[in-house]
């Protein structure tokens, strides 16, 4: 008698579940449950690697806890972008081009920065924070 009771609690707790009810809906007049699928901001992409990245070149800002940019020489075609995506510590990406090849990113901690490169050349670039010891070039052939 005891297992049968049981069974039959379970049986309707396991039924109420399945339709989204518990005992606080009235006349058994609940929908169910609604799931927020939204994404919040996401801080921290280093471990997505390159599959959230499309661009021809890719520059890790802050590789290995060091103010760097690695690699710090990209070689990319006429058109293609770069994609700058921060690992470690707070840093920029500002041109050195004469005009700018690019507007220079925020200073930032976490995310990506991305550049596209329409003419041929060389484009250097530092780190707005750290200056002098932390620079890369941008080549486009």
């Amino acid at each position: 008698m005891r297992a049968a009771r049981a069974a039959a609690l379970l049986a309707s707790a396991l039924s109420s579940m399945a339709v989204g009810c518990s005992d606080n809906c009235p006349n058994n007049s609940c929908s169910p449950p609604v799931f927020d699928l939204t994404m919040r901001r996401m801080d921290d992409l280093s471990f997505l690697g390159d599959l959230a990245i499309t661009s021809a070149g890719v520059v890790m800002v802050g590789a290995g806890a060091a103010n760097s940019f690695s690699p710090s020489t990209v070689t990319i075609r006429a058109g293609q972008s770069v994609t700058w995506s921060w690992v470690s510590g707070f840093h920029s990406v500002v041109s050195d081009s004469a005009p700018k090849a690019f507007a220079d990113s925020p200073a930032q901690a976490s995310g990506q920065f991305i550049a596209t490169f329409a003419t041929a050349g060389m484009y250097p670039y530092h780190c707005g924070i750290h200056g002098a010891m932390m620079t890369g070039t941008i080549v486009v052939q």
